[in-house]
């Protein structure tokens, strides 16, 4: 061989070498365990993994273990258990995402980001609520949802850059999500696509006059509805084309419409999950009531389809006095009425998430009182109906309730029978 060639070969693999030993020393091996010998199936998802869940391995004995190389950095995760996605129970650390608290892990002895004094049990106390943001682009590189509630990720002349909080996940099939915490409010924001290239509205909500999208944030209720005589009832409504979405009947004198047209009444509009299901938690007194769901401002008049009609043409709810208990008796022409509870006086948020609202975990929030119970009202036909309840972003089954079904990825779902 040319002692050239020979200096030049040895050169490449010095190089190939130090190209190796540089990027083994990016990573490092991480080890992620969880102990559950009934789980069917454990995974492990990440910031780390984009939020991918990634498989675990179980040794026989309920040990479920994974190690991944991982660069350094202080990565939040949680583990999803036969479905569920749950803190880790071994690891005291967390890391708060989007206002959600995570399990959070050191790699290569990155220290945890400075907590701001709003997260942990302030947040709780301050009254925020989970929101989903979600909007279809299969040709967008990524996706970040800008608005008031973050002083529009402070954009220089419409760039964006950093601000991973922000940014929604890719499904791979071009639909991005991402689920925050906000306060109750109104809101005007908009989707920032590619660091700002495209500045996008969201087409499932209302548009302001000055352009951008404009999203309500409603509390599940600040005081009991015995307080009034009244009771609190969750409506739903699902309808992916709807711009906006009102509730109407004769409990708030039809909106006082004019031929059908409907015009301001916010605290009667409908809050759209992102994916066109509708839904409002509202105080309505006892009796009878007749109404009806006025899309885009009166185009339609609709009626719900889970609930029975009037001879007129209306849906109806039947409340009987004491704070949304269901009135007894009265045949098919009584609606019917399930009522979710749930104890956890710590929890931040509770929401119930099933069939009867296309499993949103947005649409149906429960009230907590003083004692940590929490509870909602929703309409229901007579049937079955399978749940589950999202505590504080878990999911959990009803401990309370024995009637299960297999939910299809190893665990159980819960089952309300409405009479």
């Amino acid at each position: 061989m040319n002692p050239l060639h020979r200096v030049v070969l040895s050169a490449a693999l010095l190089t190939f070498r130090a190209s190796v030993t540089q990027l083994a020393a990016q990573e490092i091996e991480t080890a992620f365990k969880y102990v559950d010998a009934k789980a069917a199936k454990v995974e492990v998802a990440g910031e780390f993994s984009n939020w991918k869940i990634l498989p675990m391995v179980n040794d026989g004995a309920g040990n479920w273990t994974t190690t991944l190389h991982l660069k350094p950095g202080y990565y939040a995760y949680k583990f999803v258990v036969n479905g569920e996605w749950l803190l880790d129970p071994a690891n005291p650390a967390k890391k708060s995402v989007s206002g959600i608290d995570n399990s959070g892990i050191s790699v290569g002895g990155v220290a945890a980001p400075a907590t701001p004094a709003a997260t942990g049990a302030a947040a709780a106390g301050s009254g925020k609520l989970p929101v989903s943001f979600s909007l279809s682009d299969s040709s967008a590189k990524s996706v970040h949802v800008a608005g008031e509630f973050n002083n529009w990720l402070d954009n220089d002349q419409g760039r964006v850059s950093g601000r991973a909080e922000w940014q929604l996940q890719n499904d791979g099939a071009g639909n991005w999500r991402m689920t925050t915490a906000l306060p109750p409010g109104r809101y005007k924001f908009k989707y920032v696509v590619d660091g700002g290239d495209r500045w996008v509205k969201d087409p499932n909500l209302p548009t302001t006059p000055d352009d951008n999208s404009l999203l309500e944030v409603k509390g599940a209720g600040s005081a009991p509805a015995a307080a009034t005589g009244k009771g609190n009832v969750t409506f739903t409504y699902s309808n992916p084309t709807a711009k906006t979405v009102h509730i109407a009947g004769k409990f708030n004198n039809w909106l006082d419409n004019t031929e059908g047209r409907v015009t301001g009444h916010n605290e009667w509009q409908m809050q759209n999950d992102g994916a066109g299901n509708w839904s409002l938690t509202a105080s309505v007194p006892p009796g009878r009531q007749p109404f009806k769901y006025v899309v885009d401002g009166g185009d339609r008049w609709e009626q719900d389809p889970k609930m029975p009609s009037t001879a007129d043409g209306n849906s109806v709810i039947e409340l009987a006095g004491g704070g949304g208990v269901p009135a007894t008796g009265g045949g098919a022409a009584v609606a019917g009425q399930a009522i979710f509870t749930y104890n956890n006086p710590n929890a931040g948020s509770v929401f119930v998430a099933g069939e009867f609202n296309q499993w949103s975990t947005t649409a149906n929030p429960m009230t907590k009182d003083a004692a940590g119970n929490w509870s909602v009202s929703v309409p229901l036909k007579a049937g079955k109906y399978q749940y589950k309840f999202v505590v504080d972003g878990n999911w959990h089954e009803d401990a309370a309730n024995p009637e299960k079904a297999d939910d299809g990825l190893g665990g159980k779902n819960s089952v309300k029978i409405v009479q």
